[in-house]
């Protein structure tokens, strides 16, 4: 059981790194890089990791695996989403003040 326990922290870690990695990333090559360095093969998996990079739940996207994968992937390079997150940012430090 506290095998169980070490490897889902574990993992709960790994996924947090490549999230923060891949917030860095700003060419295809680079996002494609982040996922080989961390080991994910895995179309769903690769989709989720975007995904969360970018904000959480995006809506309207296709149920295929690898359509939602390029959708995201072609949002995530856009760009856009780092202006969200900005001012995510920039609202939670004025309400600290």
């Amino acid at each position: 059981m506290a095998n169980y326990i070490v490897n889902i922290v574990i993992m709960d870690g790994l996924k947090r790194i490549t999230i923060a990695a891949m917030k860095a990333a700003e060419t295809e090559n680079e996002v494609d890089y982040v996922f080989s360095t961390f080991g994910y093969t895995s179309v769903a998996e690769k989709a989720w990791l975007l995904e969360q990079a970018m904000g959480g739940q995006w809506f309207d996207l296709p149920k295929d695996d690898e359509a939602r994968l390029q959708m995201l992937k072609a949002a995530f390079l856009k760009g856009q989403w780092r202006y969200a997150d900005k001012l995510s940012q920039l609202k939670n430090i004025a309400k600290d003040l």
